[in-house]
């Protein structure tokens, strides 16, 4: 198609060339988009010029497409020239790029977890020159449950707004995570903590022991997740598709993993306890 060089808006050439002003997909090729870095009229001495490659698009099945824009992708890629300078974009190079990058930070959330899961497992025991006594104090179950659980509550909350038709986004899948286990360690900490001030007197009464304690830091355990539920809830309220999204994905993964510490950790920390006793 022929750049119209006087009215960008008309289907026909004003230079009288007979040949349309009209771009292939039907509409006109405005100068200022297509050319820069040119004086008044001198399209010729442009700096720089944009071409847009059409291809046929369609709702459901764009096999073809993104086979076509995949090479032409990589053939730009290897493209190299002395003379010129060209940048490119294709529509599915948006989604290529993040679909890389995931996988790319899949190292690092591994390791940031087994490094967490490393240093709660440490922490949580009460750890001495002997040994044999570090074997029996240490908290490598409980700690390891408590990274576990986590992870759980986050796939809980992306299986259910996945269920609703939500998107999850990029930093949904690499934040949340992280957010949860901040929060989620320290009622892991409190919980602990809390049965090694008061320890069972004999396997029997390790139940009733924990229940006890529960009994005592379980309401501020709720009051904590409530608030963090509601604070996280409240971004909601964004009028921003990313942040409404983490909000949401963040409170349900928040109060999940507080659901499941009630739960499931709760009857890890009991046959722990009854390990150690025994």
């Amino acid at each position: 198609a022929v750049v119209s060089t006087q009215s960008t808006g008309s289907p026909a050439d004003s230079a009288n060339t007979g040949m349309p002003c009209l771009g292939v997909y039907g509409g006109p090729v405005f100068t200022n988009i297509a050319y820069g870095g040119y004086d008044g009229d001198h399209f010729e001495c442009a700096e720089s010029i944009v071409i847009t490659i059409p291809i046929n698009n369609h709702v459901t099945n764009n096999t073809l497409a993104l086979a076509w824009e995949k090479v032409f992708l990589n053939f730009m890629k290897e493209y190299t020239s002395d003379v010129i300078t060209v940048t490119f974009s294709a529509e599915r190079a948006i989604e290529d790029e993040i679909s890389e990058s995931s996988f790319q930070d899949l190292y690092t959330v591994f390791i940031s977890y087994a490094l967490m899961f490393v240093y709660v497992s440490l922490t949580l025991g009460k750890l001495q020159l002997d040994c044999g006594s570090n074997l029996i104090q240490a908290k490598s179950m409980v700690g390891f449950s408590g990274v576990i659980i986590v992870l759980i509550s986050v796939a809980c909350s992306l299986g259910v707004f996945s269920y609703l038709g939500w998107e999850a986004t990029l930093i949904v899948i690499e934040v949340v995570p992280f957010l949860v286990l901040a929060v989620g360690v320290d009622n892991i900490y409190i919980l602990v903590q809390a049965l090694q001030k008061e320890p069972p007197k004999s396997k029997a009464n390790v139940p009733s022991q924990i229940a006890a304690v529960f009994g005592r830091i379980g309401p501020s355990m709720l009051l904590s997740a409530c608030c963090e539920t509601v604070a996280f809830s409240l971004g909601a309220m964004s009028s921003m598709p990313a942040v409404n999204k983490f909000s949401l994905y963040a409170a349900l993964a928040v109060f999940i993993n507080f659901l499941l510490q009630c739960t499931a950790f709760l009857s890890v920390l009991t046959w722990d306890l009854t390990r150690q006793m025994s």
